[in-house]
C-alpha cells in the first residue's frame, strides 16, 4: 500500500545528474486484474457462493436471481457510495450477531485496503480476467455439455472426438499448443474435465467448427451447436488483437443471447455462477 501511495505522488529519477519527477500516477491507469476468488480475497469480500446472499463483489444481484438474469440492463451494480455505506453498517454493528448478519447480507468480510488509496474505485478499476472466466470456467462447462449431447444423440463419440482433436492439422503457430500425446476424453463428467490447459482450450474453441465438420456436419442443425457458436464469437472477440465501438455492441448482444439460449437448451441447473459475469464484459 505504501508503494502504491508513493507512486501516485510521483517518482523522481536522476538522469545525467539532473533530477526529473515523473508525472503523478493517473488513477485511470491503475487497474487490477485477476480471477474472481483472488479479487474477492484481496478486497475483503466473501469467497464461495453458499456463504453470502450476494456472491459477486461487482453486483448487488442476489444468488436466487443468478440463473435467470439474461440482460446486462437488469444487473444491479454495486457502486462506491453504496459499498462505503455497507462497510459502515458492518463496522458500527453493536453485536457480533448483527455484524455477521450484515457481512452475509452484503458479502463483505472487511473493507478493502485499496479503498484507502485516494480516488481509487475498487469497482471501476478491478477486472476479472478473460482466461479464468472463459477458458477455465464457462468454456469447460459448455464443451462438457455439448460433447455429452453429441454422444447421447449418437452423432459424435468420445473416441471420434479424441482422435480428431489430437490429429487436427494445426497452423504452424498453434503447434506448441497442441494437446499432449496422451490426450483422451475419458468420460462426460463435470468432475472429469477435458484435459487441456487454458491456451489449449482457446485453440480448441477456435478450431472446433472445423473439427466437428470433419466428423459429422449434421451437428450444425442442433440448438446446442448454435449456443456454442455464440460462445465461439464471445471468445473470438475477447481475445482479438483489436476492437472498436461496434465490437463492444457485438459482444454485449452475443453474451446476452448466449446465456438465454444456453438456459433454454441445457436448463438453468447446468449453468455455473460465472455465466452471469459474462454480462459484465461490455458496458
Amino acid at each position: 500500500m505504501y508503494e502504491l501511495t508513493q507512486l501516485r505522488k510521483g517518482v523522481i529519477f536522476s538522469i545525467n545528474g539532473v533530477q526529473t519527477k515523473l508525472s503523478e500516477l493517473s488513477d485511470d491507469l491503475f487497474l487490477m486484474l485477476g480471477d474472481l476468488l483472488s479479487i474477492h480475497t484481496l478486497h475483503g469480500f466473501k469467497c464461495g457462493f453458499s456463504k453470502t446472499n450476494r456472491p459477486y463483489y461487482l453486483l448487488m444481484t442476489e444468488r436466487k436471481d443468478m440463473y435467470n438474469t439474461f440482460k446486462a440492463v437488469d444487473l444491479v451494480h454495486r457502486e462506491a457510495d453504496m459499498y462505503e455505506q455497507q462497510c459502515e453498517e458492518i463496522r458500527s454493528a453493536t453485536t457480533k450477531t448483527a455484524k455477521v448478519k450484515f457481512q452475509k447480507l452484503y458479502g463483505i468480510n472487511e473493507k478493502s485496503l485499496f479503498s484507502l488509496l485516494p480516488n481509487f474505485d475498487i469497482f471501476h478499476q478491478t477486472f476479472i480476467d478473460f482466461m479464468h472466466l472463459l477458458l477455465e470456467g464457462i468454456c469447460r462447462r459448455e464443451l462438457h455439455m455439448l460433447f455429452k449431447t453429441l454422444d447421447e444423440k449418437r452423432l459424435v463419440t468420445r473416441k471420434q472426438l479424441t482422435n480428431t482433436i489430437k490429429n487436427f492439422p494445426l497452423a504452424s503457430f498453434e503447434l506448441k499448443y497442441a494437446p499432449s500425446s496422451t490426450f483422451e476424453i475419458q468420460k462426460f463428467d463435470v468432475n472429469n474435465p477435458i484435459p487441456l490447459n487454458a491456451i489449449q482450450m482457446l485453440y480448441l474453441i477456435k478450431n472446433l467448427p472445423f473439427i466437428i465438420g470433419l466428423i459429422n456436419d449434421a451437428v450444425c442443425d442442433l440448438a446446442e451447436w448454435k449456443v456454442f457458436l455464440l460462445l465461439h464469437s464471445i471468445v473470438s472477440i475477447c481475445f482479438a488483437s483489436e476492437a472498436d465501438a461496434e465490437t463492444v455492441v457485438q459482444l454485449k448482444d452475443a453474451t446476452e443471447l448466449h446465456n438465454e439460449l444456453y438456459a433454454k437448451t441445457y436448463g438453468t441447473n447446468s449453468q455455473i455462477p460465472k455465466f452471469l459475469l459474462l454480462l459484465l464484459l461490455s458496458p
